[in-house]
Protein backbone atom coordinates (compact mmCIF):
# COMPACT_ATOMS: atom_id res chain seq x y z
CA UNK A 1 0.00 0.00 0.00
CA UNK A 2 1.58 3.37 -1.06
CA UNK A 3 1.37 6.58 0.88
CA UNK A 4 -1.83 8.11 -2.11
CA UNK A 5 -3.91 4.53 -1.46
CA UNK A 6 -3.78 4.80 2.23
CA UNK A 7 -5.02 8.28 3.00
CA UNK A 8 -8.26 9.36 2.85
CA UNK A 9 -7.56 12.97 2.35
CA UNK A 10 -4.47 14.23 1.04
CA UNK A 11 -2.03 15.55 3.82
CA UNK A 12 -0.93 19.39 3.61
CA UNK A 13 1.04 21.99 5.18
CA UNK A 14 -2.00 22.69 7.31
CA UNK A 15 -0.84 19.58 9.17
CA UNK A 16 2.56 21.33 10.17
CA UNK A 17 1.67 22.63 14.06
CA UNK A 18 4.34 22.04 16.39
CA UNK A 19 5.42 25.05 18.29
CA UNK A 20 6.66 28.49 18.03
CA UNK A 21 9.30 29.70 19.74
CA UNK A 22 11.71 33.67 19.93
CA UNK A 23 15.11 32.79 17.92
CA UNK A 24 17.36 35.63 19.50
CA UNK A 25 20.72 34.73 17.25
CA UNK A 26 18.17 35.58 13.98
CA UNK A 27 15.79 37.94 15.84
CA UNK A 28 12.65 36.04 15.06
CA UNK A 29 9.72 34.18 16.12
CA UNK A 30 10.38 30.33 14.32
CA UNK A 31 7.17 28.80 13.86
CA UNK A 32 6.34 25.54 12.76
CA UNK A 33 3.19 25.97 11.78
CA UNK A 34 3.27 27.41 8.23
CA UNK A 35 5.60 28.80 5.76
CA UNK A 36 5.13 32.70 5.99
CA UNK A 37 3.17 32.53 8.38
CA UNK A 38 2.15 34.45 11.44
CA UNK A 39 2.72 34.19 15.04
CA UNK A 40 -0.60 32.92 16.60
CA UNK A 41 0.36 33.59 19.88
CA UNK A 42 2.37 36.86 19.28
CA UNK A 43 -0.15 39.42 20.68
CA UNK A 44 0.11 37.35 24.52
CA UNK A 45 3.86 39.21 23.68
CA UNK A 46 2.57 42.37 22.61
CA UNK A 47 4.24 41.72 19.35
CA UNK A 48 3.58 39.83 15.81
CA UNK A 49 6.57 39.11 13.49
CA UNK A 50 6.01 37.39 9.77
CA UNK A 51 8.18 34.18 10.19
CA UNK A 52 10.69 34.03 6.44
CA UNK A 53 10.49 30.80 5.12
CA UNK A 54 13.92 30.00 5.23
CA UNK A 55 13.94 29.75 9.42
CA UNK A 56 10.97 27.29 9.40
CA UNK A 57 11.53 24.53 11.06
CA UNK A 58 10.39 22.21 8.88
CA UNK A 59 12.03 18.53 9.41
CA UNK A 60 10.37 19.03 12.77
CA UNK A 61 7.39 20.31 11.42
CA UNK A 62 6.81 16.89 8.84
CA UNK A 63 8.12 14.73 11.70
CA UNK A 64 5.59 15.78 13.81
CA UNK A 65 2.31 15.42 11.15
CA UNK A 66 3.70 11.97 9.84
CA UNK A 67 3.57 10.67 13.88
CA UNK A 68 0.19 12.54 13.81
CA UNK A 69 -1.00 10.70 10.50
CA UNK A 70 0.78 7.44 12.07
CA UNK A 71 -0.58 7.25 15.20
CA UNK A 72 -4.35 8.54 14.40
CA UNK A 73 -4.19 5.55 11.86
CA UNK A 74 -4.42 7.76 9.18
CA UNK A 75 -1.59 6.43 7.87
CA UNK A 76 -2.21 2.31 8.91
CA UNK A 77 0.35 -0.42 9.65
CA UNK A 78 1.94 -1.23 6.06
CA UNK A 79 1.32 2.01 4.29
CA UNK A 80 4.52 2.45 2.28
CA UNK A 81 6.30 6.05 2.42
CA UNK A 82 7.16 7.37 -0.97
CA UNK A 83 9.63 10.14 0.12
CA UNK A 84 8.93 11.91 -3.16
CA UNK A 85 5.18 11.89 -2.66
CA UNK A 86 5.62 13.15 0.94
CA UNK A 87 7.71 15.55 -0.30
CA UNK A 88 5.08 16.99 -2.87
CA UNK A 89 2.39 16.85 -0.62
CA UNK A 90 4.18 18.49 1.94
CA UNK A 91 6.10 20.99 -0.31
CA UNK A 92 9.19 20.67 0.82
CA UNK A 93 12.39 19.29 -0.68
CA UNK A 94 12.89 15.83 0.14
CA UNK A 95 15.87 16.82 2.78
CA UNK A 96 12.85 17.15 5.59
CA UNK A 97 11.08 13.99 4.75
CA UNK A 98 14.01 12.10 4.77
CA UNK A 99 15.05 13.58 8.51
CA UNK A 100 11.44 12.54 9.83
CA UNK A 101 11.47 9.67 8.08
CA UNK A 102 14.66 8.81 10.27
CA UNK A 103 13.33 10.11 13.16
CA UNK A 104 10.38 7.57 13.14
CA UNK A 105 12.43 5.07 12.40
CA UNK A 106 14.23 5.75 15.79
CA UNK A 107 10.76 6.10 17.62
CA UNK A 108 9.59 2.42 16.97
CA UNK A 109 6.71 4.18 14.21
CA UNK A 110 8.95 3.54 10.71
CA UNK A 111 10.62 0.61 9.61
CA UNK A 112 13.00 0.37 6.70
CA UNK A 113 12.79 -2.57 4.77
CA UNK A 114 15.92 -3.45 2.34
CA UNK A 115 15.73 -2.26 -1.02
CA UNK A 116 12.07 -1.37 -0.73
CA UNK A 117 11.77 0.97 1.08
CA UNK A 118 10.05 2.79 4.29
CA UNK A 119 6.82 1.80 5.55
CA UNK A 120 4.65 2.24 8.58
CA UNK A 121 5.28 -0.29 11.24
CA UNK A 122 3.74 -3.43 11.75
CA UNK A 123 3.05 -4.43 15.29
CA UNK A 124 3.03 -7.97 16.64
CA UNK A 125 2.29 -9.29 20.25
CA UNK A 126 5.52 -9.78 21.16
CA UNK A 127 6.22 -5.86 20.42
CA UNK A 128 3.32 -5.44 23.02
CA UNK A 129 4.47 -7.47 25.49
CA UNK A 130 8.17 -6.01 25.29
CA UNK A 131 7.03 -2.40 25.31
CA UNK A 132 4.77 -3.23 28.09
CA UNK A 133 7.11 -5.29 30.54
CA UNK A 134 9.92 -2.59 29.81
CA UNK A 135 7.07 0.33 30.75
CA UNK A 136 6.06 -1.60 33.74
CA UNK A 137 9.98 -1.57 34.98
CA UNK A 138 10.31 2.08 34.03
CA UNK A 139 7.23 3.53 35.85
CA UNK A 140 7.44 1.15 38.70
CA UNK A 141 10.80 2.83 39.39
CA UNK A 142 9.52 6.47 38.11
CA UNK A 143 6.34 5.96 40.95
CA UNK A 144 8.66 5.25 43.86
CA UNK A 145 10.71 8.00 43.30
CA UNK A 146 8.28 10.31 42.63
CA UNK A 147 6.44 9.29 45.57
CA UNK A 148 9.74 9.97 47.72
CA UNK A 149 10.83 12.80 46.40
CA UNK A 150 7.24 14.51 46.43
CA UNK A 151 4.88 15.32 43.29
CA UNK A 152 3.05 18.69 42.44
CA UNK A 153 -1.15 17.04 42.91
CA UNK A 154 -1.95 20.06 41.34
CA UNK A 155 -0.26 19.27 38.06
CA UNK A 156 -1.01 15.82 38.58
CA UNK A 157 -4.54 16.31 38.87
CA UNK A 158 -4.77 19.00 36.05
CA UNK A 159 -3.71 16.35 33.75
CA UNK A 160 -6.12 13.92 35.04
CA UNK A 161 -9.00 16.02 34.16
CA UNK A 162 -7.77 16.68 30.34
CA UNK A 163 -8.45 12.30 30.61
CA UNK A 164 -11.78 13.15 32.17
CA UNK A 165 -12.69 15.74 28.82
CA UNK A 166 -11.01 13.27 26.36
CA UNK A 167 -13.18 10.49 28.27
CA UNK A 168 -16.44 12.15 28.05
CA UNK A 169 -16.27 13.10 24.29
CA UNK A 170 -15.52 9.73 23.29
CA UNK A 171 -12.25 11.07 21.51
CA UNK A 172 -10.44 7.50 21.34
CA UNK A 173 -7.10 9.66 19.29
CA UNK A 174 -7.61 12.44 22.97
CA UNK A 175 -7.72 9.44 25.31
CA UNK A 176 -4.69 8.45 24.28
CA UNK A 177 -2.91 11.36 24.75
CA UNK A 178 -4.15 12.46 27.81
CA UNK A 179 -3.43 9.20 29.05
CA UNK A 180 0.64 9.34 27.87
CA UNK A 181 0.34 12.86 29.08
CA UNK A 182 -0.41 11.87 32.55
CA UNK A 183 2.04 8.91 32.55
CA UNK A 184 5.15 11.32 31.19
CA UNK A 185 3.88 13.69 34.38
CA UNK A 186 4.88 11.09 36.66
CA UNK A 187 8.04 9.31 35.19
CA UNK A 188 8.79 13.35 35.47
CA UNK A 189 8.07 13.83 38.86
CA UNK A 190 11.10 10.89 39.30
CA UNK A 191 13.94 13.71 38.23
CA UNK A 192 15.67 10.68 36.39
CA UNK A 193 17.22 12.29 33.12
CA UNK A 194 17.92 8.57 31.74
CA UNK A 195 14.56 7.01 33.13
CA UNK A 196 12.62 9.69 31.22
CA UNK A 197 14.44 9.22 28.04
CA UNK A 198 14.61 5.81 27.76
CA UNK A 199 10.32 6.13 28.26
CA UNK A 200 9.71 8.45 25.43
CA UNK A 201 11.78 6.33 23.89
CA UNK A 202 8.53 4.22 23.86
CA UNK A 203 5.64 6.95 23.85
CA UNK A 204 5.05 6.81 20.09
CA UNK A 205 4.89 3.08 20.13
CA UNK A 206 2.20 2.43 23.01
CA UNK A 207 0.46 5.38 21.93
CA UNK A 208 0.39 3.37 18.25
CA UNK A 209 -0.77 0.89 20.69
CA UNK A 210 -3.32 2.61 21.86
CA UNK A 211 -5.10 4.11 18.46
CA UNK A 212 -8.52 2.08 19.53
CA UNK A 213 -7.77 0.60 23.16
CA UNK A 214 -10.30 2.53 24.24
CA UNK A 215 -13.02 0.97 22.61
CA UNK A 216 -11.78 -2.31 23.32
CA UNK A 217 -11.92 -2.05 27.20
CA UNK A 218 -13.19 1.69 28.28
CA UNK A 219 -11.98 0.69 31.71
CA UNK A 220 -8.45 0.39 30.93
CA UNK A 221 -8.32 4.31 30.26
CA UNK A 222 -11.07 5.22 32.41
CA UNK A 223 -9.91 8.33 34.69
CA UNK A 224 -12.05 7.28 37.73
CA UNK A 225 -10.26 4.13 37.49
CA UNK A 226 -6.42 3.25 37.92
CA UNK A 227 -5.73 6.18 37.03
CA UNK A 228 -7.37 7.91 39.91
CA UNK A 229 -5.79 5.71 42.18
CA UNK A 230 -2.44 5.95 40.88
CA UNK A 231 -2.79 10.12 41.16
CA UNK A 232 -4.61 10.05 45.07
CA UNK A 233 -1.92 7.34 46.08
CA UNK A 234 1.41 9.07 44.82
CA UNK A 235 -0.42 12.46 46.07
CA UNK A 236 -0.50 10.53 49.54
CA UNK A 237 3.05 9.56 49.49
CA UNK A 238 2.19 5.68 48.92
CA UNK A 239 4.89 4.51 46.79
CA UNK A 240 4.35 1.02 47.35
CA UNK A 241 0.35 1.48 46.68
CA UNK A 242 0.67 3.78 44.04
CA UNK A 243 3.49 1.37 42.22
CA UNK A 244 0.93 -1.83 42.59
CA UNK A 245 -1.81 0.37 40.92
CA UNK A 246 0.29 1.12 38.32
CA UNK A 247 1.36 -2.69 37.72
CA UNK A 248 -2.43 -3.96 38.00
CA UNK A 249 -2.92 -0.77 35.02
CA UNK A 250 -0.24 -1.53 33.05
CA UNK A 251 -0.53 -5.47 32.88
CA UNK A 252 -4.41 -5.26 32.48
CA UNK A 253 -3.76 -2.95 28.80
CA UNK A 254 -0.97 -5.34 28.24
CA UNK A 255 -3.77 -8.23 28.51
CA UNK A 256 -5.91 -6.24 26.06
CA UNK A 257 -3.75 -5.55 23.51
CA UNK A 258 -1.61 -8.73 23.34
CA UNK A 259 -5.19 -10.05 22.64
CA UNK A 260 -6.11 -7.57 19.70
CA UNK A 261 -2.35 -7.60 17.99
CA UNK A 262 -2.64 -11.91 18.01
CA UNK A 263 -5.50 -11.88 16.45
Amino acid sequence: MTLSASLSTPLSTSLLTVDNRWDSSIGVVVSTVNKGARYPGAADYGWAVAVPVEHVDLGTAVTASLRSAIVSGELPAGARLVETELADRFGVSRGPVRDALAELQRSGLVELRARRGSFVRSLTATDVDEVYSLRIALETLAVRRAAARGVDPTRLRSLLAELVRADEIGDGEAIGTADMALHRAVVESAAHRRLLEAWERLADQTLLMMTDLSSLDPTIQSPTGAHQLIVDRLTAGDAEGAAAALVDHLEAARSVMIDRFAS
